[in-house]
């Protein structure tokens, strides 16, 4: 396959193209997810009414890596975003190294998040949580979306799309009523504990505000692709950080005892919606985390789609269903990796490791900018950043700060999870005829 050949795939050759709001809801689906409803409270135990400026920040610096992935994003058009840039730029191992990782960070994030979903529905339905009916609910929950992204394309995007309303249009009424609720008081001082912890907390917010680079991965399946990914790519990241600044901003303007919430919307929800409002918010919970799951559950097979198209893995992984024209194959490989990982899985033990994932993903396309500048120049380029490749260059500077604040433990699994991919595209080279 000549790969060079295809970077610039003719969008017209596949039906049922993606519009901008469907990609665009990929990479919100994907950031909007379990993090918001999770973080407020540790944001506010380290800052106070500082937090609210984690995200506001933290956004500041990851667009440095959105803008990056708006011009790598601008040069192609097929399916596999940073796998795609990485492969051009640094080589065909290097691409696989990141294609195979990004697949497993959206297992991972998959199955756990799938976890996850019984717990915020323990809120309505006690009992939803024990360990046997939880795991069956995850797997259940798996199982379906990968039925839904099975019979085609636009269905599983129309399934993000739906959650990506479902989810955010509460989200935006809890701001428009909450900030009627916010009593200055609460916002005094406003750095009680000084600005040391916003390291910290930055930390935090990139692992809530991470999943943008989600919408560059299906180019291949949307309309006017070099236009589309860019604006989808900056647009989702600079969305959700404008309503989670404005999240936080309610959350510690409402309840006084934020830091120490478990539930934080929820309770802040009780203040000025009551028992109603808290189990409302629950429930906008389990959504946004069903959203998130529907999002990686349309991504992951595309991902295993490019790299079989690209022969790293077995070709079938690329083989489209007769009927439906989705990738069948690695839709099922997606399905059942995820399903069979949530009957060991823990949510927060993969956090750090799926994070370290991102990073290095985040940094090679970053390098791969710089690089594709200066060896393609022949490539079309929709979007070019200016002060030549500063952008990019800061936004590599920030990532290897990230990385460094990593243990020991989530880069020795990393190193792990790439290990087994190594091994497996290994065992295709040698199987395949001719090598």
């Amino acid at each position: 396959m000549d790969r060079k050949g295809d970077v610039a795939v003719s969008a017209g050759t596949r039906s049922a193209r993606l519009g901008l709001f469907s990609v665009v809801a990929l990479g919100v689906n994907t950031i909007v997810g379990s993090g918001i409803f999770r973080l407020p409270a540790e944001l506010a135990r380290d800052l106070g009414p500082a937090s609210v400026l984690s995200f506001a920040v933290c956004a500041a610096l990851l667009a440095t890596v959105a803008l990056s992935y708006a011009e790598a994003g601008g040069m192609f058009a097929k399916d596999g975003g940073a796998y795609v840039y990485a492969e051009e730029a640094l080589g065909r191992r290097a691409g696989f190294a990141i294609g195979w990782s990004t697949w497993v960070a959206t297992v991972l994030t998959l199955s756990t998040v799938a976890i996850a979903v019984p717990g915020q529905l323990a809120e309505l339905a006690p009992g939803a949580d024990g360990a046997r009916i939880s795991r069956a609910i995850a797997a259940a929950l798996i199982v379906v979306l990968g039925a839904v992204n099975l019979v085609g394309r636009k269905p599983g995007a129309w399934t993000s799309n739906v959650f990506l309303v479902a989810k955010v249009v509460p989200l935006v009424a809890f701001v428009a009523i909450g900030v009627l609720w916010i009593r200055s008081a609460e916002l005094t001082p406003f750095a009680p504990k000084g600005y040391g912890p916003l390291g910290h907390s930055l930390l935090l917010a990139f692992f809530a505000l991470s999943g943008f680079e989600t919408s560059a991965i299906p180019a291949g399946e949307a309309a006017r692709p070099t236009r589309v990914v860019p604006i989808a790519v900056v647009g989702s990241i600079l969305g959700a950080a404008a309503l989670y600044v404005l999240i936080q901003l309610v959350a510690v303007g409402v309840l006084p005892s934020l830091g120490e919430s478990e539930r934080p919307l929820a309770d802040a929800a009780r203040v000025f919606a009551g028992d109603a409002g808290a189990r409302g918010v629950a429930i906008l919970g389990a959504v946004s985390m069903v959203g998130l799951c529907a999002a990686m559950a349309f991504a992951g097979p595309r991902l295993l789609l490019a790299l079989g198209q690209d022969d790293h893995l077995p070709r079938s992984l690329a083989r489209e269903h007769p009927r439906f024209g989705t990738p069948h194959l690695a839709v099922a490989v997606t399905t059942a990796a995820a399903a069979a990982l949530v009957l060991v899985l823990d949510f927060r033990r993969l956090v750090d490791f799926t994070s370290v994932v991102l990073v290095v993903q985040y940094l090679a396309t970053c390098v791969s900018v710089v690089v594709l500048r200066r060896r393609r120049p022949d490539l079309p380029r929709a979007v070019r950043l200016p002060l030549g490749p500063a952008i990019p260059l800061l936004g590599a500077a920030l990532l290897v700060w990230v990385l460094a604040q990593a243990q020991w433990i989530e880069v020795a699994l990393a190193a792990a999870s790439q290990l087994v991919g190594e091994i497996v595209s290994f065992a295709h080279r040698r199987a395949a005829p001719g090598r």
